[in-house]
């Protein structure tokens, strides 16, 4: 077995490659002061700072809904899988196999069925 060629020549250039990958949301930094359960020296609580890293979740929905890469692999329905053609056992592995999906796509087109109804 042949193995493949790196395309980057040493260190810099991994990194130059490493940098040019697509980014997404921006990463945003919280210190937290959070508290502990053991005691000082002077008898108080112990605090320590924690770093919280996260991105906007409505910016990485944009992200994923926006990048070609997931065009067929995003379900946007619910949708009902069975393990034979007699459909008595359905399957249940994604998010948008199980019945609260079906139940929140009915009430969501209630409400806007209502909405649109009393404007």
């Amino acid at each position: 077995m042949k193995s493949a060629a790196p395309s980057f020549h040493n260190n810099r250039g991994l990194l130059r490659k490493i940098d040019s990958l697509p980014t997404g949301p921006k990463w945003e930094l919280i210190e937290l002061s959070v508290e502990g359960e053991g005691l000082d020296g002077d008898g108080t609580l112990v605090t320590e700072t924690v770093e919280l890293w996260l991105r906007d979740p409505v910016e990485c929905i944009r992200e994923l809904f926006s990048n070609p890469a997931f065009k067929d692999k995003i379900q946007y329905k619910p949708r009902k899988v069975y393990t034979d053609e007699s459909r008595t056992e359905r399957v249940y592995g994604e998010m948008w196999m199980g019945q609260w999906w079906w139940k929140l796509q009915v009430s969501i087109f209630k409400m806007r069925s209502w909405k649109f109804s009393h404007d």
